[in-house]
């Protein structure tokens, strides 16, 4: 009976593992996404209803995570709008994982609070994209955390052309398409009297 019950449990483990990579197939797997993806083009994520301070915080936490990781980056520049928004403008060299790191991180950058309405990016694909990218070449790619989520661990985008991706960070992480569209596509707000932050 126990022999008959550990071959039931594999075959069941065996169904969940086989559904998983069949799932997994019809996305773009990230090591693809890295090996095609090429510098240029804006790298924009903005904050909204946030105090100056907590921006700050969550970009210095951000820098103090990575250099833990081993990797070193450059603090982005910070512009404060007029209407109370910052513009985090980061090097066109970003790559895109990390680029949604950035946004996944500053949407849960407070214990205490979530700001999955609040941070809004950008990802500028370059016009000469090639492999997986030459899809999206030259849109912007709306980068976000949507209020349901609740995996914590991934970032959805909007193309210009309203097309929804999962952006998964696991181990074997995928770009899925998406069913429904989350947030529709809007572009990068207007810039008005910035200021230094």
């Amino acid at each position: 009976m126990k022999y008959l019950f550990f071959l039931g449990a594999i075959a069941v483990l065996a169904v969940l593992v086989f559904n998983s990579c069949k799932t997994r197939s019809k996305g773009i797997p990230m090591r693809q996404l890295l090996e095609d993806d090429m510098p240029g083009g804006k790298r924009i994520i903005v904050a909204t209803q946030m105090k100056g301070t907590e921006v700050s915080a969550a970009i210095d936490g951000f820098i103090e995570l990575s250099a833990k990781n081993g990797n070193i980056i450059d603090k982005p520049v910070v512009r404060k709008q007029g209407n109370g928004a910052f513009f985090i403008c980061l090097p066109d060299s970003t790559t895109y994982d990390q680029f949604c790191y950035w946004v996944n991180y500053l949407v849960y950058s407070n214990a205490d609070k979530r700001y999955n309405n609040n941070i809004t990016g950008w990802y500028e694909v370059a016009s000469g994209a090639k492999g997986v990218w030459e899809a999206f070449a030259g849109q912007r790619l709306m980068v976000y955390v949507p209020e349901t989520d609740t995996e914590y661990d991934n970032v959805y985008l909007t193309t210009q052309s309203n097309a929804c991706y999962k952006q998964e960070f696991a181990r074997r992480a995928c770009l899925i398409q998406q069913s429904n569209i989350h947030k529709d596509y809007s572009d990068i707000p207007a810039e008005n009297e910035d200021t230094a932050d």
